[in-house]
């Protein structure tokens, strides 16, 4: 058994990069300190996800997003209801709920930008701690090969292809990458002769960097920001295990599969 401050603890030691007065690792549902045997993991608590934590008598899970939406004065009924009916499960249940975002964004080899670069099986250069992306230089590659990596990196978590915005047979020699809503396409430029980017699909718009790669010959390589997050995720588990070998910890599935059904022919 251990208390859930212990765990936090260890969070807060190892994000050396993050403003903790200014996070968004905090406590979703049930602020309170406790002994725990176990802990559910996942990307987002989905209900599905509740459903094993509740079958499994988990009592702390860490999401690494928001499990209720959004926070707004100005809500839509249903998001509303439905954030209700989740706490009301949660309360029920005596389930503590922790976002880890801007720690595990970032841990060294574990995290969702070192699990996502290092499944891709490129030469990404070493970056610095506070590093939010990450670049690789290497030996002409066309945009196909390049995407096909990607769907062998995603598809055991939930997405078996990707979308390509550019010439799928141009070759490139660079290939810049960002995770997440957050990830900048103009920041991502930054890095010399960048010729691709992979971003999430909700980190650029179509009108505006979507655009402007098209404009400037950027090819983009588009992933869901679930998927290319998930392997950091699924990490995070190996991780606590290895940090804490007595406790129980297990992935929740959230149910993020996606699928794309193509024209018939």
């Amino acid at each position: 058994m251990i208390y859930i401050s212990d765990i936090i603890k260890h969070f807060k030691s190892i994000g050396t990069w993050v403003n903790w007065d200014k996070t968004r690792d905090v406590f979703l549902f049930n602020e309170k300190d406790k002994q725990i045997d176990k802990i559910g993991v996942c990307w987002v608590l989905t209900d599905k996800a509740l459903d094993q934590a509740i079958a499994n008598d988990i009592k702390f899970v860490i999401s690494h997003e928001n499990c209720f939406y959004f926070e707004s004065t100005h809500q839509y009924q249903l998001l509303l209801n439905s954030r209700k009916a989740k706490q009301e499960r949660l309360l029920e249940n005596d389930i503590t709920v922790y976002r880890s975002h801007d720690v595990w964004d970032y841990v060294v080899e574990y995290g969702n930008l070192d699990s996502f670069t290092k499944a891709l099986k490129l030469p990404f250069k070493q970056r610095s701690l506070n590093e939010k992306y990450n670049v690789a230089y290497f030996e002409k590659m066309k945009v196909r090969a390049l995407a096909e990596r990607v769907v062998t990196a995603l598809s055991s978590y939930g997405q078996d292809y990707c979308e390509v915005l550019g010439d799928v047979d141009r070759e490139v020699t660079s290939l810049a990458l960002g995770i997440g809503a957050a990830c900048n396409v103009f920041e991502l430029l930054k890095y010399p002769n960048v010729e691709c980017l992979i971003v999430s699909d909700d980190g650029a718009c179509n009108w505006v960097e979507h655009q402007y790669c098209l404009d400037n010959n950027i090819t983009l390589i588009i992933v869901h920001h679930s998927i290319n997050e998930i392997l950091g995720m699924n990490n995070m588990v190996r991780y606590l295990k290895q940090q804490y070998p007595k406790l129980h910890v297990e992935y929740l599935d959230e149910g993020f599969h996606y699928h794309l059904i193509d024209k018939k022919q």
